[in-house]
């Protein structure tokens, strides 16, 4: 797996990089009003189209990144189509975007840990079992990093099929311990991956070394 972390998106992206957004990517685009929504909107496929041309071997600008709803069938949104086998995702928040790709199938997601100090009952109860909502710690700091570390895990297994936003109550990962160390454990099958970095939780989700095609473990984000 090849990864990258991008803080601080360049506040005005060049042409090439909205040349080569896709009519899809466009038409999302524009219904983007907030600058720096915007921003983080284009930088964050520009990272991911730069990490799959990488690994590809060809020229970014030739790299087009399609979304496919299961749902709606929508091209505007879900889950990202692998680009001549390669599969890939992306995520931004908060003046930073992640993006990855692998053989397999890889999930990202980044959140803002401040964005959680104020989850209301409701997020909860949207996002947890009811043996995690039971659990989160009592203070304030360490609930909204225990929360931001759940929400972005299971966001992770989103963006690779495991799960879905309305199926992440019943999604039970336990308590994922605020003040844990940074690392690797299993869910069903999965590798799941959390990081925390400059006030920013990172996820990932892949399939573990055995069930690779390539074989190999690959390194941590």
């Amino acid at each position: 797996m090849k990864a990258a972390l991008l803080s601080r998106p360049d506040p005005n992206p060049g042409i090439s990089d909205l040349t080569c957004l896709t009519p899809a990517e466009s038409r999302r685009l524009a219904r983007i009003r907030h600058g720096g929504a915007r921003r983080q909107f284009v930088a964050a496929r520009h990272t991911a189209r730069a990490l799959v041309a990488e690994r590809l071997q060809v020229d970014p600008s030739t790299v087009r990144l399609r979304q496919r709803c299961s749902s709606c069938w929508s091209d505007e949104h879900g889950l990202p189509e692998p680009v001549d086998e390669t599969y890939v995702s992306w995520a931004h928040a908060s003046q930073a975007v992640v993006a990855a790709v692998d053989r397999d199938a890889v999930g990202v997601d980044i959140e803002a840990i401040a964005q959680f100090r104020d989850a209301s009952p409701g997020l909860v109860a949207l996002m947890c079992t009811s043996d995690e909502a039971a659990t989160l710690p009592s203070d304030a700091d360490e609930r909204a990093r225990a929360l931001t570390r759940l929400w972005t895990l299971k966001e992770a297994l989103i963006k690779v099929g495991e799960t879905s936003l309305g199926a992440m109550r019943d999604c039970h990962l336990g308590l994922v311990d605020a003040g844990q160390e940074d690392g690797t454990f299993q869910h069903n099958g999965w590798d799941l991956t959390t990081v925390e970095w400059s006030g920013l939780a990172i996820a990932v989700a892949r399939l573990p070394g055995e069930r690779r095609h390539d074989g190999h473990q690959g390194g941590r984000l």
